[in-house]
């Protein structure tokens, strides 16, 4: 189980995140929502030790999640990739070995196996050797799920990732993210799609800077909710 209790952060004084509290247990397709700048990106940051946090505790399993980032995969914000840098589609996924085999190993053969079939999973096995700033928006980001599959982690943290991305793409992000449902791993995604994707998660944070709400979509994504977060929105 996720366990996140008080969690805060502050930059110069002034409060990104303010004493989130929530659980998770596995086997759950978590949706992270709230308008832009509501904390949600700075919430997974801190959680993984990526920034520093004002106070709060965050476990898996009851340990400190820091002392487990083997166990995790976080697939960043595009706009937070550097897409010029010169790295094949192959070597983007195999970096995800490295918690496995360290820096300075060469990867082992079922490691260079389970990287073949992230990225045939996600049907990028035949551009292994393009650049990947070369690929489309949607290629892109299938790359970095494949990686995020390869490294074989319980717990996932997908940062806005159906961003620029295309029908097909969406599709076979959706079908992994119920894989890994089916392999009682635990997923938290980051969204700002209220549309048709909704009935496709099984719990929902709403949050702005703190919780709004926390639970099913009938629970959370009620008037008076959305009016706290957003101030003006409406599900279709």
């Amino acid at each position: 189980m996720l366990q996140v209790q008080n969690l805060a952060v502050s930059y110069q004084g002034v409060c990104a995140v303010n004493s989130i509290s929530f659980s998770i247990e596995p086997g759950k397709l978590v949706g992270v929502i709230g308008p832009n700048g509501a904390g949600k990106s700075t919430m997974i940051k801190a959680m993984l030790g990526l920034i520093g946090s004002s106070s709060g505790v965050v476990k898996f399993y009851s340990r400190p999640l820091k002392q487990q980032l083997k166990q995790v995969a976080y697939v960043p914000q595009r706009s937070q990739i550097d897409w010029d840098y010169p790295i094949t589609v192959w070597n983007v996924v195999m970096m995800s070995r490295t918690v496995h085999t360290g820096w300075f190993k060469e990867p082992s053969y079922q490691s260079k196996e389970i990287v073949k079939a992230a990225l045939k999973r996600v049907g990028m096995w035949e551009l292994q050797n393009r650049q990947i700033g070369e690929l489309s928006g949607g290629q892109q980001q299938r790359v970095f799920l494949a990686r995020a599959l390869a490294q074989q982690a319980e717990l996932l943290f997908f940062d806005e990732p159906f961003t620029a991305i295309d029908k097909k793409t969406e599709e076979i992000v959706f079908e992994i993210f119920f894989e890994l449902k089916a392999q009682n791993k635990t997923l938290l995604v980051i969204s700002h799609d209220l549309g048709e994707n909704l009935s496709y998660y099984d719990r929902f944070l709403l949050m702005n800077k703190q919780m709004i709400a926390d639970g099913s979509k009938s629970e959370v994504l009620t008037a008076v909710n959305l009016q706290k977060a957003y101030g003006h929105l409406t599900i279709q």
